[in-house]
């Protein structure tokens, strides 16, 4: 099968480890293995996560707390299906496809499986290793830019992102030209985005470029944030709250956020009464799971590299293209609807009556 295998591994993790080797051709493969058992260990674990979170509802009463687990269990197990990573990283290179400075490994059926998958061996650095990139004279700001934008592209632009960004899953390369070059490994846990929640961080977004607190409400609804029976006036009152909070704070440093900044967002007259029906109205989205730790683990890694870049303002081009996408798509939605309508309504009048020819006159 393979002209080479290292029985060492380059690199290990939670789920499994990967060995170089050689084709018979002298490729060079990596080759990921999960480990033995991995699945049972994993549903043991989820069972007690399932318990702990039945005990954290009783003291935090937040709607559909449930869906962490779920969707912690579904992206687990799609993370040890091998076939599925394969997949995925087809789908996403596919989509990257206009953008050579953004690689991902092809991977080889033939000498893949469930438990183990084959590809081409990508070279690069470490996203994080900093020394490794001044020896390339690549600049950290300008990686993360590059992160930054393959991320806004996957969320908005493809509705299909990477959901375990973490630094051990992007490897740096310097291009011909001096550009920096991103290489996208670990792509089992890839999630479609949902588009109610893309519709609604869109107005968020939108609210937070435009500082208008009707979009940001307007986002949260329709991300399915404001739980059915929940106390929907005192939600938006809070959210309209700390949004003009938001506004006041500068922050140049989001690698560093000073705890006296952090503390101006607190509410220290907030009730604890209000607090607890404030929480039971806030749902957890479906989906949401999925976006929300993509985003969290993406600009943590972001601000590690360059403190200083605002990921929202480097991800402006991106949600613009998705406002004429959304646009064009409620236009022909609005378009067939009345259509639809009309004909509708064609349909459910009488057919006028056709008047009758009177008789030719006898000669």
């Amino acid at each position: 099968m393979f002209a080479k295998f290292e029985q060492e591994p380059i690199a290990a993790a939670s789920l499994g480890q990967v060995h170089q080797a050689r084709s018979a051709s002298g490729e060079r493969l990596a080759v990921k293995i999960l480990y033995p058992n991995v699945v049972t260990i994993i549903n043991v674990d989820l069972r007690v996560l399932g318990w702990a979170l039945r005990v954290y509802r009783n003291f935090v009463p937040l709607q559909q707390i449930e869906r962490v687990h779920e969707h912690l269990a579904d992206m687990l197990a799609r993370e040890t299906d091998l076939v599925n990573e394969a997949r995925c990283i087809a789908r996403m290179a596919k989509n990257f496809e206009g953008d050579s400075d953004v690689l991902f490994p092809v991977v080889f059926p033939e000498l893949s499986s469930s438990t183990v998958m084959t590809m081409t061996f990508m070279d690069g650095v470490k996203i994080t290793n900093k020394d490794a990139l001044a020896g390339l004279a690549l600049d950290p700001y300008d990686v993360a830019t590059k992160l930054i934008k393959v991320f806004y592209k996957q969320l908005f632009v493809d509705r299909f992102f990477h959901a375990d960004p973490h630094p051990g899953n992007f490897f740096v390369q310097r291009g011909a030209d001096g550009q920096v070059r991103i290489v996208v490994l670990d792509l089992g846990s890839a999630t479609e985005l949902r588009d109610n929640l893309a519709d609604g961080m869109f107005d968020i977004l939108s609210g937070l470029m435009t500082r208008k607190d009707d979009l940001v409400v307007r986002g949260i609804d329709t991300m399915g944030f404001m739980a059915a029976g929940g106390d929907r006036a005192l939600l938006e009152r809070t959210v309209r709250r700390y949004f003009e909070k938001l506004l006041s704070i500068h922050i140049t440093d989001f690698g560093k956020i000073d705890p006296a900044v952090a503390q101006q967002l607190a509410d220290p007259h907030m009730k604890r009464e209000d607090l607890r029906e404030l929480m039971k109205s806030v749902a957890y989205p479906e989906g949401w799971f999925y976006v929300e730790r993509a985003a969290v683990i993406m600009f943590g890694l972001s601000s590690t590299l360059a403190p200083r870049l605002n990921g929202i303002h480097v991800g402006f081009p991106y949600v613009t293209q998705f406002i004429m996408e959304r646009n064009t798509r409620r236009l022909a939605e609005q378009t067939a609807r009345k259509a639809a309508e009309a004909a509708k309504q064609a349909a459910a009048e009488p057919a006028p009556k056709v008047a009758e020819e009177p008789e030719a006159l006898l000669n």
